[in-house]
């Protein structure tokens, strides 16, 4: 991902990508303002500014949520993203360019995948078969 500098961890900025999702519940009217992808700049563990995508999505009865998409072939197992204590799933991708098509690949409480889902909260939405978020 940033061929100057090598690979960014995503991971690095999880409890920058939590801080804002947990002013949801007490103002629920900035729910659009606050999941779905959201184009943020964050701060790297070396200090860098890096851009990038954070998304969030509500699924408090899910065992795990991954982020799938063209930027990583739609696997399910390369962008896993992490649950916090109010039930959504957060994930913050460096320099991820605006417009990507994805999706949520979703397990239920018991494991079981369900059908890829598009993001309720998106900014635009492919038509029917694909229905990928933009």
């Amino acid at each position: 991902m940033n061929d100057d500098k090598g690979y960014i961890d995503p991971y690095q900025f999880s409890e920058q990508a939590y801080h804002a999702v947990h002013y949801i519940d007490s103002k629920p009217s900035n729910l659009y303002e606050q999941a779905g992808a959201q184009l943020l700049t964050l701060t790297s563990s070396q200090g860098d500014a890096i851009k990038g995508v954070r998304f969030c999505v509500f699924a408090p009865n899910a065992s795990a949520v991954s982020l799938i998409g063209d930027f990583n072939q739609w696997d399910g197992r390369t962008h896993p993203m992490e649950k916090t204590s109010m039930g959504y799933w957060v994930l913050f991708v460096p320099e991820l360019a605006e417009g990507e098509r994805y999706k949520y690949h979703i397990k239920d409480a018991h494991g079981h995948d369900l059908p890829h889902k598009a993001d309720p909260l998106g900014f635009s939405a492919e038509q029917y078969p694909s229905h990928a978020s933009k």
